[in-house]
């Protein structure tokens, strides 16, 4: 729940640095729809992009992380179900942190005294926060999706979608661009078809790059004098992911083309066993499972001798 907590308590932040900027002798006259209005700015350039980039990304890849994958998979749940049910979650967490948005943002507003804030000021106000998370959350989906392809990639997608929801800031000085980039597009509602055109492809684009589409199935036989024993990183970002061991083996795809594959693994795997490996283009090995030699295709078959009945 830890993740959570820092979600919460980034929207915390994003009012308390709207509270910072009243204290600016800029001659603007603070009234409830305009603190609501600078809210809004401050989640959309600065705080809930990468926020939720942070959390959605962390929650895909946790159980590449901690090698729990093939275990979950063992269910009848498909790789892309299990994805769906995430990015719903995600979905549901980004309306929830709207919602507390919206109470921080009424509570500070009301101690600090600002005018204009009637009962349907209030509901206004929260019916924006909250929708405007959900559409930051869609917008923000093809880094989630890109960086759920790189081992350990959700910290690197923080930092693009800070960057992309900073973007905005630019794009907002501009009413056409405002209108057609992504981040900033959910504050005019008069632009709402071409909205909803982009944010039906962005997710579009987002369900095939997660759903495991395009995967490669390459299949290779464990060589224990080949495993790699990882240092801990002490929470540098790398490229192989935070398992201990790292296998680096010449794998075999069903027509026995050749390609050397890194995975990790949270132990030791059984020498001479075969596996199976599902890998996409740069996310690499999505997961892996034991197989019987009679399992291997044809081609493969020839890379490898016969075990023995004393070998099963």
């Amino acid at each position: 729940y830890h993740m959570i907590w820092a979600g919460v308590f980034l929207m915390l932040l994003s009012v308390l640095l709207t509270v910072f900027s009243t204290t600016a002798q800029d001659g603007s006259v603070w009234t409830f729809s305009f603190f609501v209005e600078q809210v809004l700015k401050n989640n959309i350039t600065t705080i809930f992009p990468m926020c939720i980039a942070l959390i959605t990304g962390y929650i895909i890849s946790r159980e590449g992380t901690d090698d729990t994958l093939k275990n979950i998979l063992t269910v009848p749940l498909s790789f892309p179900a299990l994805l769906a049910g995430k990015l719903a979650v995600c979905g549901l967490l980004s309306l929830f942190l709207g919602i507390v948005s919206t109470v921080s943002t009424v509570t500070a507003s009301f101690l600090l005294g600002f005018p204009g804030g009637d009962l349907p000021a209030v509901m206004q106000a929260g019916l924006q926060i909250t929708a405007n998370c959900l559409f930051l959350y869609i917008a923000v989906l093809p880094v989630i999706a890109i960086a759920a392809r790189i081992p350990n990639g959700h910290l690197i997608g923080a930092v693009v979608a800070f960057v992309y929801g900073y973007g905005g800031m630019f794009a907002a000085g501009n009413m056409t661009l405002a209108n057609l980039y992504p981040v900033t597009a959910s504050m005019g509602l008069i632009v709402i078809g071409v909205a909803t055109v982009l944010l039906i492809g962005l997710v579009g684009f987002c369900a095939w790059s997660l759903s495991g589409s395009g995967s490669t199935e390459y299949y290779t036989q464990i060589d224990n004098s080949k495993v790699e024993q990882m240092a801990p990183n002490g929470g540098v970002i790398t490229f192989k992911g935070n398992l201990p061991y790292s296998y680096t083996l010449l794998s075999y795809d069903e027509n026995g083309s050749e390609k050397a594959i890194t995975f990790g693994a949270s132990r030791e795997l059984r020498d001479g066993a075969f596996i199976r490996l599902t890998v996409m283009p740069v996310r690499g090995v999505l997961d892996w499972s034991e197989v019987q030699y009679d399992e291997l295709p044809a081609a493969v078959q020839d890379h490898y001798p016969a075990p023995s009945d004393d070998e099963g």
